[in-house]
């Protein structure tokens, strides 16, 4: 990655509020720069277990949440059937076409928890559904 990009990332984080600017460079530093960047969010794909991971600058506030700030998309691969799959979370969308689950969330470590928990939700069910046919 050449030094003209990282400015440029630099510079377009600068314009980002605080909170959210350093949730950005935690990523960076995990992950290293982003494989796309625009003044409105920085993309980066196939980075760690998540397809995509997308901060953006301008986060959603839900009310309900306890005034939660999503700035942080990550969306997950997932080959099991999603059609039947329930969600009871405003955070999390399942894209039953491309076989994805994507969270908003504020930081990365809750995303990950809330994935793993949908997970497990959803091996249950399969458990259940098996047995249910033996």
């Amino acid at each position: 990655m050449n030094s003209k990009y990282k400015l440029y990332v630099d510079e377009i984080l600068k314009t980002w509020q605080e909170k959210l600017r350093e949730g950005a460079f935690k990523l960076i530093n995990k992950y290293g720069y982003p494989d796309e960047a625009s003044a409105s969010k920085l993309i980066w794909y196939n980075n760690g277990d998540w397809k995509r991971t997308i901060a953006h600058r301008d986060a959603i506030t839900y009310l309900l949440s306890n005034n939660q700030s999503n700035f942080l998309e990550q969306t997950f691969d997932y080959m099991h059937s999603l059609d039947e799959m329930k969600i009871d979370n405003e955070n999390i969308y399942v894209n039953s076409t491309n076989k994805e689950i994507t969270i908003f969330g504020e930081k990365e470590e809750v995303n990950l928890i809330s994935l793993n928990i949908l997970l497990e939700k959803d091996k249950e069910s399969y458990k259940s559904k098996s047995q249910k046919v033996l």
